[in-house]
């Protein structure tokens, strides 16, 4: 689990010094974190005693060993797919009863397993609300891989409703897009390291323009995390030189489901319309 997403998920309580350092880390993420203990008690206006207790507090042995989780992550985001496959050779051997297949799918189950630990039920929950109820449009975009698993989310949200637009790939239509947006729009969004900066700044202009931001995204979490009203995290970290988008594609399955059984006349009817033009949900 990443630093964020252990400050994001912790399950006690921050006193109020604790909370500025908190949201001055997550501000600027993880920048801030890579300061000296002062610097960061600075910028949050509290003591650098406060900065220690915290790191105590989200189990590391100190700030030291909270610096390491943070230089481990920065190294883990920006790693390029040759330098992944290498360690990836050491962290998933092919033993001698293996074949390529029984490694790379014993490694996939792995990392679904892992990724359905990451998002609890009741935040499934949530996303269908939001995709099922919301009174603005549902946007979606990802990035060069991940924007094909945006797209099919998109195809199967427009079986629910038909106000549901598809931005991938980022363009200058896409940008352009960002004129008619606003509350109480919605935008999902799937990114993963190493991150693509066109998708980072479409989100982040969406959210300065009061769009609810849905994130998909890896255990490091895209620096689009702090301003999604609801990210959505996986273990993509698998024997080969590119992450897998399995654990993403399995969320939007999940995710369909749950809307399925929450369908209603309307829908049905909807649903009814596509496969007389002759288009199901596949």
């Amino acid at each position: 689990m990443s630093v964020k997403e252990t400050l994001l998920s912790f399950k006690g309580s921050f006193t109020p010094s604790e909370r500025k350092l908190v949201q001055t880390l997550l501000n600027d993420y993880p920048m801030v974190g890579l300061t000296s203990a002062g610097e960061w008690a600075r910028l949050a206006n509290v003591s650098a005693p406060t900065v220690v207790r915290l790191a105590t507090k989200l189990g590391f042995s100190g700030y030291a060993g909270f610096q390491a989780a943070l230089l481990g992550e920065v190294d883990k985001r920006f790693q390029s797919p040759l330098n992944l496959l290498e360690s990836r050779r050491q962290n998933f051997p092919i033993t001698t009863m293996d074949t390529a297949v029984d490694s790379y799918t014993r490694a996939s189950q792995q990392s679904l397993e892992d990724s359905k630990m990451l998002m609890p039920t009741q935040r499934y929950n949530e996303l269908a609300d939001i995709l099922l109820n919301n009174k603005g449009k549902i946007y979606v975009v990802g990035g060069r891989f991940s924007g094909s698993i945006a797209t099919i989310l998109g195809s199967y949200l427009r079986h629910f409703r038909g106000d549901v637009i598809d931005l991938s790939p980022v363009s200058q239509n896409s940008r352009e897009r960002l004129v008619d947006m606003g509350p109480p729009d919605c935008l999902v969004v799937f990114d993963y390291r190493r991150y693509q900066q066109d998708v980072v700044d479409l989100a982040v202009s969406a959210a300065g323009q009061e769009v609810k931001i849905i994130l998909f995204t890896d255990e490091w979490l895209s620096p689009i995390a702090k301003h999604a009203q609801i990210f959505v995290p996986s273990r993509t970290e698998i024997s080969s030189a590119y992450d897998t988008m399995l654990p993403a594609l399995m969320q939007v399955e999940v995710l369909f489901s749950i809307m399925l059984d929450r369908m209603d006349e309307r829908t049905q009817r909807r649903f009814l319309a596509f496969e007389k033009l002759g288009f199901s949900a596949r």
